[in-house]
Formats: structure tokens, sequence, C-alpha cells
């Protein structure tokens, strides 16, 4: 079977996009397309694979592993990009369905091959009920709680940008630490449904790095979601103002979030393919 899509990254967070009338429709085959497509030695290659239709704009996203996710801001730039190149949406501003609600985007402007977006990811989750760990009873999302991960204490904020985060401070960032820990937060069973892992480091009130392992994706080079609850569990803490440049290793996303109310995601995104994936999707191979 023969599929047509569109290739698309922002900050290096890649994503392949297919349309919805064009792609099986069993949870399974999706599923298993995911992982053929999304596979960077038999496939495409892409930490994501992002489902989409029209009318209404919508979006479903399926991490390379084969499971579905609730959101991811990168993708969701990389989705607004196309349907901006495709002519999908004849207005600057326009909504998109997702898992994690309706989101609304805003075009900034577009240079050639990329294009600038303001997108609105609604107000971060901070009640316990929304956050995947388990306090009893619900309160105040976790802020410095002490958790341990294989030997070693550590102190986490938890939130959800509709998708569930677990943040860390450190001095400086380790790619060996988050490989290594990574995999441990993302299973760990203080979080139910798994977690993304974000550690972070304080660079001065505006600027912060940040690192970020996927859940369902691994390592990525960035994160928009990441990048949202990095700043979120930066300002809660104290940390920085409330307009933040978040250093990823694929490039700088920014991030406002004032008075406590919806947050935005400043991103771009560039199409860098397009094609007909002929991969037996069936098997995975």
């Amino acid at each position: 079977m023969s599929l047509s899509f569109v290739k698309a990254e922002s900050c290096g967070n890649d994503f392949v996009l297919i349309a919805k009338s064009e792609a099986p429709q069993g949870d399974l085959e999706i599923s298993a397309l995911a992982q053929a497509i999304c596979n960077r030695h038999r496939g495409v290659g892409a930490d994501g694979l992002v489902l989409y239709g029209i009318d209404p704009l919508t979006m479903t996203l399926v991490n390379q592993d084969g499971s579905v996710a609730e959101i991811s801001g990168n993708g969701l730039i990389c989705l607004a990009a196309q349907f901006v190149r495709a002519g999908h949406t004849p207005q600057a501003t326009f909504q998109v369905q997702t898992g994690a609600g309706v989101l609304s985007m805003e075009l900034l402007g577009q240079e050639e091959h990329r294009y600038h977006f303001r997108a609105n990811m609604g107000r971060p989750r901070l009640k316990s009920q929304n956050v995947p760990f388990v306090l009893d009873p619900p309160a105040e999302t976790v802020v410095g709680e002490p958790l341990e991960v294989d030997g070693t204490e550590f102190a986490v904020t938890a939130l959800s940008m509709g998708n569930p985060h677990c943040v860390v401070f450190t001095e400086a960032l380790d790619r060996d630490e988050l490989l290594h820990y990574g995999p441990l937060f993302e299973k760990h069973p203080r979080f139910p449904e798994g977690t993304n892992f974000e550690i972070v480091q304080i660079v001065d009130r505006r600027t912060i790095k940040m690192r970020v392992w996927e859940r369902g994706a691994c390592e990525t080079e960035a994160s928009g979601s990441g990048s949202a609850a990095s700043a979120v569990a930066s300002i809660l803490n104290g940390r920085v103002d409330d307009k933040v440049s978040v250093l990823c290793p694929g490039g700088v996303l920014e991030v406002e979030w004032r008075d406590r109310g919806n947050l935005f995601l400043f991103g771009e995104a560039a199409i860098i393919a397009e094609g007909s994936f002929e991969g037996d999707w069936k098997t995975g191979q």
C-alpha cells in the first residue's frame, strides 16, 4: 500500500504528516504504520507520526513506538505549517482539534518553506487530578516533591500540558544522565500513564536550557510541550520571569505564561520533504 506523506521539522523535532483519509483505520494498523514509517533505518524517519483531518482541522499524534500521545507542541507547529502551505487555512488564525483540546494557532510570518507561529497551548494543568503523579488528597501541582529513582532522590515538579511532564533542575545538562534516567522516569510507578522527562538548567531570569526524554519517542532534539512545561516549572519555582527562551539542542523556543493564564508557545517549522511511503507497514518492515 502506498501512502502520501509530508515531513516537517521544528527545532530538529521531526514528524511525518499523513491525511487521516489515506491512513489505515484500525488502532493496531496505525501503531504498526507509525513504527514502520518513523524508523530511521527502514522508514522515512521521524520522532512521531501525525494523522490529520481537514474539515475540521484535527491532529492525532502517534509516537515512534506506536503509542498514541495527547499533544506535541512542535508537532502542532509542523502540522500548522502544512495546513498553511496546502491552503487549508484562509485565515492567519485558526484552531486545531487535538488530544489536549482545541488549540489556537496564529501565523506570524513566512520565509520560503519556513513558517513562524504562536500557539495558544491553553492553561497548564496544575491540579494533581490532572497530573499523573499520585497524590492523595488532590492538591496543587507537585513542586519540589522528592522522588527516588534508581537509588537517587530528585526534587521534581510534575504538571500537565495536556500530556504529562516531570521536570528536574540541574546545574549542568548531562546527556548521559538524561539517557540513563529518562526511561526510568518515563515508566516510574508514580506516573501510571508514563511521563515526559525534562532536565533544566537556569541560565538567567529569561533563559533556560533544556534536554528532554519524550514518552514513546526517547531523546529528541526539542519539544514544544516539554519547553512549555519546563518554563512553567521554572516560573512556579520562582527561578525565571514569565517570558522565557528555552534553549534546546535543536534550537530555541519562546514561552510566555503571564498571570497564570493561557500559555503561548512561539516556534517555527519547515516542510522538508514529501513523497510516497512504500514500506510494508503491516509487518513493520
